[in-house]
């Protein structure tokens, strides 16, 4: 027997990501020799992490699933799996601390956060019913601390904070505080 064979050749975009063919794991870029005509399992692992960069599986060039099965052409062929940076995913909501008291100063963390890193925030105070419901935006209140006034008594507090890095942004928004008080 001497079966007609074919190079696929498999890559990454960004390059030197893991990808799996036949259950053998691999640095793409990377070729294996195959019968034409044979249906080969192929696997784009994700999430990876590369050089402090988190990537999560976008698409591969054949249109193909994650993890999907191809047919050897009798062509020369190169399949691409394409990634993305990990956007934040928020794990954990940011909370409020402090007494919520006319003059006295309130802190919001970041709350816990997923995705690739350097990741910077950004923060907007909401003011909302005494039910901590129906919140509108402070304007001017985008600092990560923020002192209530006056037209806070008797009101509650949130406050949102928005992860970004280079995949993306998200936001996330506290529980509200007790009802301000003087």
């Amino acid at each position: 027997l001497d079966p007609e064979v074919v190079a696929l050749t498999f890559a990454s975009s960004p390059p030197g990501l893991q990808l799996a063919v036949n259950g053998t794991s691999s640095t793409a870029t990377f070729t294996r020799t195959v019968i034409v005509g044979s249906t080969n399992s192929v696997s784009a692992t994700s999430p990876q992490t590369r050089a402090g960069t988190i990537y999560e599986f976008s698409s591969w060039s054949d249109g193909g699933a994650q993890t999907h099965n191809l047919v050897a052409s009798a062509a020369p062929t190169t399949h691409t799996a394409t990634y993305v940076i990990a956007p934040p995913r928020n794990i954990e909501l940011p909370r409020i601390s402090g007494q919520p008291r006319q003059g006295r100063q309130l802190t919001v963390s970041d709350g816990t956060w997923s995705g690739s890193l350097p990741m910077t925030f950004a923060y907007q105070w909401r003011r909302c019913d005494s039910s901590g419901n129906e919140c509108v935006d402070i304007a001017g209140a985008t600092a990560r601390t923020y002192t209530p006034t006056s037209a806070d008594v008797g009101l509650r507090m949130r406050a949102t904070a928005r992860a970004t890095n280079a995949g993306g942004s998200a936001s996330a928004t506290s529980t509200p505080t007790a009802t301000v008080k003087r």
